[in-house]
C-alpha cells in the first residue's frame, strides 16, 4: 500500500535501516536515509554498520559492504596502515614503511563485493554535503551527515574503485538522481528508485544502492 513501509530482512533478522522506524529522528527512512548502507546495517544514526565484530580489525580490511569480516569470500585486503589520510587513526596509525599494500585486488574482490558508485571495496566514499565533498571511512563509527567535518578521511584504492559519473545518469552515493535524468543508469542490475517510506522497487532478496539493484546478501 501506498504511504507504508515494508520490513525488508536481513539474513532472517530486521536491522535499524530494514525496521521501517525512523531510529535517528532525521526525518529519514531505512534506505531512504543517506547512512544506511544496506538492510543489514544495524545503525541508522551513523555510516558505520553497527553490528558486532563487523569491520572492526583495527588495521585489516575486508570488503566493507558484504555485511560480514573475514577475506574468506570475497578476497579483498587492505591495511589502513597504508592510507596516508590515516582513518585508522592512533589504533592504526599510517605507516609509510608497511610493506602490505597491495597495488591490485584479487579479480574474486572486484566480481563479489558490491560497491556502490562512488566508493571503493574498503568503504573509502565520496560524501556531499551542502557545496563541500568529502573522503571519508565509513567504518569511522562517530562518523555521520552532523559530523561530517570530523569524520575519519581516506583514500580511495584505484585497485577497487567503483566510480560515479553523475553525467550518464549514475547515482552517486548518498545523493540524488541526477537532474535531467529520468531513470539511473546500472553497470549491474536493473535500475531503482526509493519513495519518501525508505520502499524500493527491486524485488525480493535485492535492494536499491546508488539507483541499482544489488543482493541483500552478497554471493
Amino acid at each position: 500500500m501506498v504511504g507504508e513501509c515494508t520490513p525488508v530482512e536481513c539474513d532472517g533478522k530486521i536491522y535499524e535501516c530494514g525496521d521501517c522506524i525512523d531510529n535517528d529522528n532525521d526525518g529519514k527512512v531505512d534506505n531512504g536515509d543517506i547512512e544506511c548502507i544496506s538492510p543489514c546495517d544495524d545503525d541508522e544514526g551513523s555510516f558505520a554498520s553497527g553490528l558486532p565484530g563487523d569491520n572492526m580489525d583495527p588495521c585489516n580490511q575486508d570488503c566493507y559492504f558484504d555485511g560480514n569480516s573475514g577475506a574468506g569470500d570475497d578476497k579483498c585486503n587492505w591495511s589502513l596502515k597504508c592510507d596516508p589520510n590515516n582513518p585508522g587513526g592512533d589504533t592504526c596509525p599510517y605507516d609509510p614503511n608497511y610493506k602490505n599494500c597491495p597495488d591490485m585486488q584479487d579479480q574474486q574482490c572486484k566480481d563479489f563485493c558490491p560497491v556502490p558508485n562512488g566508493c571503493d571495496c574498503f568503504g573509502c566514499c565520496t560524501i556531499t554535503v551542502g557545496d563541500m565533498s568529502y573522503d571519508i571511512f565509513l567504518g569511522d563509527p562517530d562518523c555521520s551527515v552532523q559530523t561530517i567535518d570530523s569524520c575519519a578521511k581516506c583514500t580511495k584504492q584505484e585497485a577497487c574503485l567503483n566510480p560515479c559519473v553523475p553525467e550518464n545518469c549514475e547515482v552517486c552515493f548518498g545523493q540524488d538522481l541526477p537532474p535531467g535524468c529520468e531513470m539511473p543508469m546500472c553497470d549491474k542490475g536493473d535500475s531503482c528508485t526509493v519513495d519518501a517510506m525508505g520502499n524500493d522497487d527491486c524485488g525480493d532478496g535485492l535492494f536499491c544502492s546508488t539507483g541499482c539493484c544489488v543482493p541483500i546478501i552478497p554471493g
